[in-house]
């Protein structure tokens, strides 16, 4: 009967287990400026958070980023030309919490030229070079980032499975 009771405990358990779904909302995320190579910070821009509203930076007058749990947009506000055609001349953002999921171009992106080899995401790093494409205050870059999905028991499921199991096992005892 002891095997019986973990059988039903295990089943139990698996069915109430809920999917919770985590961009990078509540990591610390870490955003350089990177120009003329990978290895030169041109700028810091800045590091927190992304809370529920998001964390926002902004680097001098040529754009607006906001990184949310599944986006990353850059906004260009009042510059126009062509980055400057250099070995790196974007950006990383690196990620103090947590390895980033995979991350993609939303088809909002209007950046002419800038595709997936424009992007480099290696464990918690995500580079961005565009160097040599040309940018204008409607120039909008959206990223999207991938949830990571897994499988974590709720803690109210967990406690309704604690309480089944208790009970189960009065009602045992009962009978004896």
């Amino acid at each position: 009967m002891k095997r019986s009771a973990a059988v039903f405990a295990t089943i139990a358990l698996s069915t109430l287990v809920a999917t919770a779904h985590a961009g990078v909302l509540n990591d610390t995320v870490k955003i350089d400026y990177l120009y003329p190579t990978v290895n030169d910070v041109y700028e810091s821009l800045g590091q927190g958070v992304v809370g529920a509203s998001g964390f926002h930076v902004v680097f001098q007058d040529y754009f607006d980023m906001t990184v949310t749990d599944n986006r990353i947009t850059i906004d260009y506000r009042t510059r126009t030309g062509p980055y400057t055609v250099a070995p790196f001349n974007g950006f990383a953002l690196t990620d103090l919490t947590n390895s980033l999921p995979n991350i993609s171009i939303n088809s909002a992106t209007n950046l002419a030229g800038f595709g997936n080899s424009n992007l480099s995401v290696v464990d918690n790093v995500l580079m961005v070079n565009w160097q040599g494409l040309y940018y204008d205050p409607n120039t909008l870059v959206v990223l999207d980032i991938e949830s990571n999905t897994t499988n974590v028991p709720e803690p109210v499921s967990i406690a309704l499975l604690g309480a089944g199991l208790l009970g189960f096992g009065a009602s045992r005892r009962l009978r004896k």
